[in-house]
């Protein structure tokens, strides 16, 4: 049974405000499928659904709501695939994270806790939900390193809307590794540490080490164009990135 349960949609102006006057009034309303009294009904209450012009970018985002995923979980349980089947499901575990849980590349590098991890957000692979479908309630953070990487994915959220997402998400990288490299080399000493030092320990490694070498790239790529970068980057890499 899907532990999370979609319970309505909330209408996203790309604009925001400054949108025209039909968009923007319309950002942020949010409609119920089962309403509480006082909520918007979904689909009645929507007079149509978007786009509502041409090039409108307006959009409805689905409101999910992970209560009864995160109901009587404790994170210090030695086997949180009890509780989360996302979060270690048939993962080798290296670098003190799993490795392709709920359906994340290789690639995307070990994932732990609720939100550290490329590709992990909530306890959940956010590319791996149904069409439409997204977060609205967040898990609480598992330690300090978690609190960061929810500010990260919080930061990651805004960029999207931003002028310039790429840039705003290079601020974001940036930022979650210079907090991540004030906390304690070792995790024991964090103000709240993880349930597994030396989990905690590689975590915070791999992850200054991952999203550097992001920060490192893109700032490349600003001075070479992405196609050089495309073309070039393995001798890039080892030329330059220690």
């Amino acid at each position: 049974m899907d532990k999370k349960t979609l319970v309505g949609h909330k209408w996203v102006t790309s604009g925001g405000n400054k949108a025209c006057a039909e968009c923007a009034s319309m950002n942020g309303l949010e409609f119920y499928i089962n309403p509480e009294p006082g909520q918007l009904r979904y689909p009645d209450d929507i007079p149509r659904k978007p786009p509502l012009h041409p090039n409108c970018r307006c959009k409805l985002e689905p409101i999910t709501d992970f209560r009864p995923l995160v109901e009587n979980v404790s994170f210090s349980d030695s086997s949180p695939t009890e509780h989360n089947p996302y979060l270690h499901e048939d993962s080798a575990k290296v670098l003190g994270g799993y490795w392709t849980n709920d359906g994340r590349s290789i690639k995307d590098g070990p994932a732990n806790w609720n939100y550290c991890g490329k590709n992990w957000t909530a306890g959940r692979n956010p590319n791996n939900m149904k069409p439409g479908e997204d977060h609205t309630l967040r898990m609480e953070p598992a330690n300090d390193l978690d609190a960061h990487c929810k500010d990260h994915d919080e930061c990651y959220d805004l960029a999207a809307r931003s002028g310039n997402p790429k840039e705003a998400r290079d601020r974001c990288d940036r930022t979650l590794v210079e907090e991540s490299r004030k906390l304690p080399k070792n995790a024991g000493h964090w103000k709240t540490p993880p349930d597994n030092v030396e989990d905690g320990n590689d975590i915070r490694d791999e992850l200054i080490y991952w999203f550097e070498k992001k920060v490192w790239y893109y700032e490349m790529e600003k001075r070479h164009g992405a196609q050089y970068m495309f073309e070039n980057y393995f001798l890039l890499y080892m030329l330059f990135h220690e």
